[in-house]
Order: C-alpha cells, then structure tokens, then sequence
C-alpha cells in the first residue's frame, strides 16, 4: 500500500509541476514535504516523466490552438464587412495583416528549418558510409586530417633548409630580430 500511496503522491507532483504550480505548491497538492518535492526533482527519471509530460501539455495546447485559428480567421475577416463600424474594421484588418505576416514567416522558418536539416542528415549519413575517407586523405597529404602538417614533414623541410624563419628572415617578408 505504501508504494500505492507514493505513485499516486508522485502523480500528483507531477500533474501539479507540470501545470506550472510552484515546488512549494505542487508538495502541497502532493501531500508530501517541499524537500520530498525537490529530492524527487533531483531523480533523472522523475525528470524526464515531468519533462514528458510537460511536452504532452505544451503538443495538446498547440493542437486545440491550432483547431479553434479557422473559426479565429473567420471571425477576424467577418468583423471587415461593411456593417462593422470603422474602427472595429480597422482593428480587425491590423491584425488579419499582422497574423497573416508572422504566420507566413514562421511557415518559411520552418520549411527552411526542415531542408537544412534533411540537408544535414543526408551529409551524417554520408559521412558515416565514409568513415575513412579522411584517414585516407590524409595519409596521403602530409596532414593529420585536421588541415595540420605533421611533424615529419616539417623536419624533412628543415633538411631541406625550406623553414621558415631559420634564416633570419621571417614569414612576412622582413628581417628577423
């Protein structure tokens, strides 16, 4: 019965936290102590079943918005007939055009948003096929893969008498001091 009572009082931290009550609140509605609450918080699992939940919230919201914008829409494009006073006509066409702007941007963010990261996936896989494709490249050219010549190629140049700087001249064309 005990562990009943702690996933029903867990339950209730949770419901209670995620509706956005304070800790203090939501170990008050939970029936369990302020430290419990936070103690609790601290457990990654009770975390991640808040943060769930939290996303479930925040996915139903969107999703009730989402259905009610068309009778929004509609209301905001009866209010600019011509028997609505002019004031209210005007508000309503403000904020048809302001909507129909930030809509229109946030749909080009996100169909943006959504190429690039096909983009992106389409370059991971493609690496991961190739893993060795930069090995290979550079054992090939005298660098470590990172764009660094490797310290066997800078003493074959030091051989050579090819260092830069050896010589009393610097790299940038003038003498050395």
């Amino acid at each position: 019965m005990a562990s009943r009572n702690r996933s029903l009082e867990e339950e209730r931290l949770l419901q209670s936290l995620a509706y956005g009550s304070t800790v203090k609140q939501a170990a008050a509605a939970a029936g369990v102590s302020e430290r419990t609450a936070y103690r609790r918080l601290e457990d990654p699992a009770f975390a991640a079943k808040l943060n769930a939940m939290k996303a479930e919230f925040m996915d139903r919201a969107v999703r009730m918005l989402s259905a009610s914008s068309i009778e929004s829409i509609k209301t905001l494009v009866s209010l600019q007939s011509q028997t609505v006073p002019e004031r209210i006509r005007l508000g309503a066409a403000k904020a048809t055009l302001s909507l129909g702007i930030r809509i229109r941007e946030e749909h080009e963010l996100s169909r943006r948003l959504e190429s690039l990261e096909q983009t992106l996936k389409s370059l991971t896989t493609e690496a991961e096929r190739k893993p060795n494709a930069a090995a290979q490249s550079s054992k090939f050219s005298g660098s470590d893969g990172e764009g660094n010549r490797k310290a066997g190629d800078r003493q074959d140049e030091d051989a050579a008498g090819n260092s830069s700087g050896s010589d009393g001249d610097s790299q940038f064309g003038g003498a050395g001091g």
